[in-house]
């Protein structure tokens, strides 16, 4: 995976994103069940704690996935926001109806334009597609217009017949020959056809071979749609993704909603904001809120109040009445997507999840379909993929997806598999009893890590056959395994001590694939190589892709020479793709046996990981590095000989305060370079690379940094 930047996404987004709507809808729905005469028993088990998580999730969803008593099959979803009550609604649609309009408008060729409207249920969909159906350009530009309502069990036969009641009122509804009624009519008559609410890929499909060949006549057709599969399908598509509302829309439509033409009282602007804002931009959240807020009293006690309690009656008053809308988007949804969607409740409110560790959950608790011919990581990337195509899954920012509409009823569900804890002390021999368990991450409080009390794990955690990964904060000893004592599954190690790197425990672990090393050094341990002997035994995991190694507390001397320095390199295994060393004090001669890695394409160097005056790297060297890192070094001359960093596409030099000479050239794909707190040389050799991005940062007023 290719860098931008000198560290990855935080694992935990520390924006306040609230989650919303399946809760209320959920609860509203087991209870409507159970009030249902003839359900069975079964379906109250719903609500209990049952010991298996993969359990309660098949439960649960077979519980949703049976329709109530009163379910029809002609059921129609309504548009989630009535577009007629007023114009309110059109906050934050000018920009994008102008623009969908002057497409419609300007369209020339003779095939038909297809244009789709994408996005999340209530997010104003069927609002836009109105104002453009009856905009003045529109009803100019075509002869006529058709709008279809559809809905999930809406038959393909049916909106033929209703387009044609539309173009002639005339014709009888059950005319046999209204495909070759329509292909005449639509061949002669520029048509727009709008279609909203494209549930079925199978049944737009349908529709869509049959209007194509019918209009050669610079019609149109647009859809509303949450599957991007609908959205994509055309050859001559246009695809319009909706976006949520800014803040400042927000609170438009939230103070139009309530106070209509009306003022607001100046004391209700400051909470109303932040009520808008915990909104988080969807339009139905909005406007469902603002039709509590209306009955309410208008005082700024009343609206302070809702504003600081996220769990306040007109939040969940609001999520309650948005169920009807929100329900199908799961009860619509794919068998084998509802269980992984489902298990989204273990995740608390107000928190994006990073991609890995929903990935990692789904794979322990068994809720994919197996494919052998993909890893489980494939088919759990897959499946994100397309609840992400069906809108009820959101990328919140890189790395971590943000879930709407997750099941409040199954918060209770991480067990077994997964297991992540703050503790301050080892582990109980009695962790291996957790047979099934694939993840565990240990966090102990920074206040109370130390060098003279790492953390042990229990000798019985080589009996655990089915960990995948390992994370822990602080310096962790695992225990020399036994004889024949293995982790054959094991792929991440994170945070270890040094002194757990031995031969022993890393020929027991041969699929290990990102690897953590954490040396912490006491003023005692200044003259002891041991702790620094830990690549001796790297060669051993073959199959090794990332590594990290870092010494908390180096020890140098006053001349800037580590007290005891390190063994020399040993070999890295060939399949290494990313290095990360802080702390080493290793000379820069070293560096020569990292240049021949033949796939390595991160190297992070932090806090003297190498030292001395002059880094020179020889020709052909570093064939497939993408990013480079170079922190707090004393550097004062790096040199590349030709054809080195060929594939180099980004370089970070940041707090290298004696760096005067840099290489003269680097390959055309370098496209960033990033310089924190360096000598002007620096910056004005990385402002002579053109049509590169340089970024400059500075701590101190220098005017050589403002040419």
């Amino acid at each position: 995976m290719r860098e931008s930047n000198d560290e990855p996404a935080e694992e935990t987004s520390k924006a306040p994103h609230r989650r919303w709507c399946c809760c209320g809808f959920l609860r509203r729905r087991v209870r409507k069940d159970e009030e249902t005469p003839d359900r069975n028993n079964d379906s109250r088990e719903v609500t209990q704690e049952i010991s298996s998580p993969a359990e309660s999730v098949n439960a649960y969803a077979m519980e949703l996935s049976t329709p109530p008593s009163d379910h029809s099959d002609e059921d129609y979803v309504p548009p989630a926001i009535d577009s007629d009550e007023n114009k309110s609604n059109l906050v934050g649609l000018s920009d994008q109806i102008n623009r969908i309009t002057a497409m419609l408008k300007d369209w020339k060729l003779s095939q038909l334009l297809f244009v789709s409207i994408f996005g999340m249920t209530g997010i104003g969909k069927t609002t836009l597609a109105k104002e453009i159906f009856e905009h003045p350009l529109i009803s100019d530009r075509f002869h006529h217009r058709v709008w279809v309502d559809l809905g999930p069990n809406y038959r393909p036969e049916n909106v033929l017949h209703d387009i044609v009641a539309q173009l002639d009122a005339d014709v009888d509804r059950m005319h046999h020959n209204v495909i070759k009624y329509l292909s005449k009519f639509m061949r002669s008559n520029t048509c727009l056809v709008v279609l909203d609410g494209v549930w079925d890929t199978e049944v737009f499909n349908y529709l869509l071979r049959f209007l194509k060949d019918m209009t050669k006549n610079r019609s149109a057709v647009l859809v509303t749609t949450t599957l991007e599969q609908v959205a994509v399908f055309s050859q001559s598509y246009r695809v319009h993704q909706m976006r949520l509302l800014n803040e400042e829309d927000s609170w438009s439509l939230l103070r139009h909603k309530v106070f209509d033409e009306m003022p607001c009282p100046p004391e209700l602007v400051k909470p109303g904001k932040r009520i808008a804002e915990n909104c988080e931009g969807l339009p139905l959240t909005i406007v469902t809120v603002a039709d509590l807020l209306s009955k309410l009293e208008k005082s700024p006690e009343c609206w302070k109040k809702i504003a600081e309690q996220e769990e306040h009656s007109v939040f969940m008053d609001a999520y309650e009445k948005m169920s009807e809308v929100l329900f199908p988007n799961y009860d619509y949804l794919p068998r084998h997507l509802k269980e992984p969607f489902l298990y989204s409740g273990v995740f608390p409110m107000k928190k994006s999840i990073p991609y890995s560790k929903i990935v990692n959950l789904w794979i322990s608790e068994g809720f994919l379909e197996q494919n052998p011919l993909k890893t489980p990581e494939n088919v759990a990337a897959e499946c994100l993929k397309d609840l992400i195509s069906r809108s009820v899954v959101m990328v919140h920012q890189q790395s971590t997806i943000h879930f709407y509409l997750f099941p409040i009823d199954v918060l209770k569900l991480v067990e077994l598999r997964y297991l992540s804890l703050t503790y301050n002390g080892n582990l109980p021999s009695s962790i291996s009893k957790l047979s099934n368990l694939e993840c565990l991450i240990v966090g102990r409080p920074l206040a109370i890590t130390s060098v003279e009390n790492p953390l042990c794990l229990p000798v019985e955690i080589w009996d655990m056959k089915k960990l995948k990964h390992l994370q822990f904060t602080g310096s962790n000893q695992v225990p020399d395994p036994g004889e024949g004592s293995f982790l054959p599954n094991l792929v991440t190690l994170s945070d270890i001590s040094a002194r757990s790197c031995n031969t022993g425990v890393f020929r027991s672990i041969p699929n290990l694939k990102k690897l953590g090393i954490r040396i912490e050094l006491s003023p005692d341990e200044a003259t002891d190589r041991e702790p620094l002997s830990c690549f001796q035994h790297i060669s051993h995991l073959e199959k090794l892709e990332s590594l990290k190694c870092v010494v908390v507390n180096p020890i140098f001397n006053t001349t800037g020479i580590a007290v005891c320095p390190p063994p020399p390199l040993s070999v890295f295994p060939s399949g290494l793709k990313k290095l990360s060393l802080c702390g080493l004090g290793y000379p820069w001669e070293e560096m020569s046996k990292i240049a021949l890695l033949p796939n390595l394409e991160v190297l992070k160097l932090r806090s003297y990981a190498f030292r001395g005056p002059k880094w020179e790297v020889e020709d052909n060297r570093f064939l497939r590095l993408e990013f480079i890192l170079i922190e707090d070094s004393d550097l004062v001359r790096w040199t590349a000989g030709n054809g080195s960093f060929p594939f180099l596409e980004c370089l970070n030099i940041k707090h290298c305060y004696k760096l005067q000479a840099m290489p003269r050239k680097f390959s055309f794909d370098l496209g960033k370079i990033q310089v924190v707190d360096c000598t002007p040389l620096v910056v004005n050799w990385a402002k002579k690379l053109t049509k590169i991005d340089v970024r400059v940062d500075a701590s101190w007023d220098d005017k050589t940094l403002k040419k």
